[in-house]
């Protein structure tokens, strides 16, 4: 198969940006996101859960890898991918196999004019409209292949251990359980490395009266971290 005709597309965009319908119109069978993992075979029944989420990247990663190990002609990926290092494996993993590389949004009028609104309502996990913003405060405009190549997570591996650990302080309108909750999410995900400090206090403080997408769990079964395929999870109902 000749090089030029194995393609890697690196889709952007907040929840009910209109993403994953791009996604659909790049490719019927081989797109990739990693909101795939919290998806239970069984059931079909999404549940996101926070303490997984490093788990979910890998296991994303490691199929997507497959695919163009595989030389599959196209491949999707379809994540959120708002700064640099997030899609810098999947960049790496394609220069290697041969792959030309192109980043793609959606061209909808709610996502070109950044409607919070109107994303909240179109996504199909429950994201609400305070978290999307927050999500595209971190969109990097700059999103070259170089720039990608170039960029480091917030917090490189050596350096994991070495950050001060401050202690989490919920808001004081929160009930014992929800502060529980928190507190034990801030923990995991510092644990995880994968978050500064300001992004584990902001993913994890709720709002009174506000449902959060991180306070789920993966249900029990066999779900798609599972799979010894690197087939994607179905994804033609989902918009």
């Amino acid at each position: 198969m000749s090089v030029s005709s194995l393609i890697l597309y690196i889709l952007r965009g907040a929840p009910g940006s209109g993403k994953s319908t791009l996604a659909r119109s790049l490719s019927q069978t081989h797109v990739f996101s990693t909101d795939d993992f919290f998806v239970c075979n069984e059931t079909g029944v999404y549940k996101f859960d926070a303490t997984q989420i490093g788990r979910a990247h890998e296991w994303n990663q490691h199929r997507a890898k497959m695919a163009l190990a595989e030389k599959i002609p196209v491949v999707v990926i379809d994540n959120t991918n708002m700064c640099r290092w997030e899609a810098k494996p999947y960049v790496e993993a394609a220069l290697h196999e041969g792959y030309a590389i192109e980043i793609k949004e959606p061209a909808t009028d709610w996502w070109v004019a950044r409607d919070v609104a109107t994303m909240a309502k179109r996504n199909t996990h429950g994201v609400d409209a305070e978290i999307i913003e927050r999500m595209i405060a971190r969109y990097e405009p700059d999103f070259s292949i170089s720039s990608i190549l170039a960029a480091e997570p917030p917090f490189p591996p050596q350096q994991r251990q070495q950050r001060p650990q401050q202690p989490f302080t919920p808001p004081p309108s929160h009930d014992d359980a929800r502060t529980r909750a928190c507190i034990e999410i801030a923990a995991r995900l510092r644990r995880m490395g994968v978050l500064s400090e300001a992004q584990i206090l902001e993913a994890t403080t709720l709002a009174p009266e506000r449902t959060s997408p991180v306070s789920g769990g993966f249900q029990s079964g066999r779900g798609p971290r599972g799979r010894e395929s690197f087939q994607p999870y179905d994804r033609r109902d989902r918009n």
